[in-house]
């Protein structure tokens, strides 16, 4: 048995080394690649029959910014992308990894139902940046430890992954240089999983694994620090808590960036007196005091006057209404509100959805109110998704507001029609994608 699965391994690595006559790396071009290095960002665009076909997520993570989320475009689309961002394919329960470097200029197509990146003047070749994906096809997913229920899965997981690595590395399939990113990342995917106490019990040294600062490039190494962490703290996301455990198990950078990852998400739950005095309390606390501005930056409010935000809509401006003011200023036209924020994927997912319904049903108002709570997320969200400021506003207080709690309005995405008076006649109307809306909306 072993012998039979050596050998298809061999046979893999084979066919994976001869399908591509472009395996060599071009030599000539290390000018080039220089220049693309010192760029802080890439180039991506989709191949057009991806854009209403893609059932896949591709994005990219950063120690020091937000996941921004891959969208599908013929045109190419510059991406912040710094020396210790990470291209991934997020998808659960099974991802991957894509060696993509500053400067790197993108095509995604699709190649036997996967996404397949088209690289030019990769320092990579083909095989080597569609590795993690060919081996995903079959069922080989090493950056995932997800699945994995018991040490005897995990070890054959990670002896197997080895040996499709070192039969590549054997017949020239990838480099060295790949070989050796691509197992410091599953080191971590197994330390990850290690990290499960539900499925390992018992403790395990893991000081010389962590407080490595070089290997905040890593994607598995980030996921491995922010799990230690996470265990540490048992969801106690107070603040004090938040420095307490990152002073006493991380330093370095390493400790900056855990400590940011988890401050940000204490941050985001609290409401604006709160998360300003607890902004206080960050303050000083971190080497980096980049991180101390980006939280600041993101949870400073938008609008300085904080009070007398009950049962009120904001604009971008910072303007103030009421929904009754909004509702009498479109009388005569029926409205269709969406309740959504950033943070809610099934929200953004209407929203392409939204936008085509606007399209046929001109006549009818479209308005979207987010219950965000960090206003920056909010306007973040809004220029991303393309909302047109005039019907687009940010409650100003979820927690006390009238019209929120009285038709309990605490799960979203959700639905309301309004009628050409302002008066309510659905308040959990179809969503965007269903074809039901199109027969409530017509006159």
């Amino acid at each position: 048995m072993k012998a039979y699965t050596f050998a298809l391994g061999v046979i893999f690595v084979a066919f994976l080394f001869s399908c591509n006559p472009n395996n060599n790396k071009q030599v000539n071009n290390e000018d080039a690649n220089a220049e693309k290095r010192s760029v802080d960002s890439i180039y991506v665009k989709y191949e057009p029959s991806l854009l209403n076909n893609s059932n896949f997520q591709l994005v990219i993570t950063d120690p020091k910014m937000e996941v921004q989320e891959i969208r599908p475009d013929t045109n190419f689309t510059a991406y912040s992308y710094t020396g210790q961002s990470s291209f991934e394919r997020f998808d659960i329960p099974f991802g991957t990894l894509f060696p993509i470097q500053r400067g790197d200029s993108i095509i995604i197509s699709m190649k036997d139902g996967y996404p397949h990146l088209n690289v030019a003047n990769s320092s990579y070749n083909d095989h080597e940046i569609n590795f993690g994906t060919e081996l995903l096809k079959r069922k080989t997913p090493i950056f995932e430890a997800i699945a994995i229920a018991d040490s005897a899965s995990l070890d054959k997981f990670i002896k197997q992954s080895n040996h499709y690595i070192d039969s590549s590395y054997k017949v020239g399939a990838i480099s060295g240089e790949y070989e050796n990113w691509i197992k410091k990342e599953m080191e971590y995917v197994k330390l990850y999983a290690q990290q499960n106490k539900k499925i390992f019990k018992g403790t395990r040294d893991i000081s010389s694994h962590i407080n490595i600062d070089e290997n905040l490039n890593l994607s598995k190494y980030r996921s491995f620090v922010y799990k230690i962490m996470a265990n540490d703290l048992k969801e106690d996301l107070a603040i004090p808590s938040i420095l307490n455990s990152a002073s006493s198990l991380f330093t370095g950078k390493t400790k900056d960036y855990v400590l940011y990852r988890f401050a940000k998400e204490s941050l985001a739950v609290m409401d604006v007196a709160k998360a300003n005095q607890s902004l206080k309390d960050l303050k000083g606390k971190f080497n980096d005091t980049t991180y101390y501005s980006l939280l600041a930056d993101r949870f400073e409010p938008t609008f300085k006057d904080a009070s007398a935000r009950e049962n009120i809509l904001i604009n971008q401006k910072g303007d103030k209404f009421t929904l009754n003011d909004i509702l009498a200023k479109h009388k005569g036209k029926k409205v269709y509100v969406d309740f959504w924020a950033s943070w809610c994927a099934p929200c953004r997912a209407e929203m392409p959805s939204s936008k085509k319904l606007e399209k046929s049903f001109p006549n009818v108002v479209f308005l979207y109110l987010s219950l965000d709570k960090v206003q920056k997320d909010w306007l973040e969200a809004m220029k991303f998704e393309g909302l047109k400021e005039s019907n687009s506003f940010l409650f100003g207080n979820i927690e006390t507001d009238d019209f929120l709690n009285k038709h309990e309005v605490n799960m979203i995405p959700r639905y309301m029609i309004f009628d050409k008076n302002g008066v309510l006649v659905n308040k959990d109307a179809p969503r965007p994608s269903d074809q039901k809306i199109a027969g409530l909306l017509k006159e």
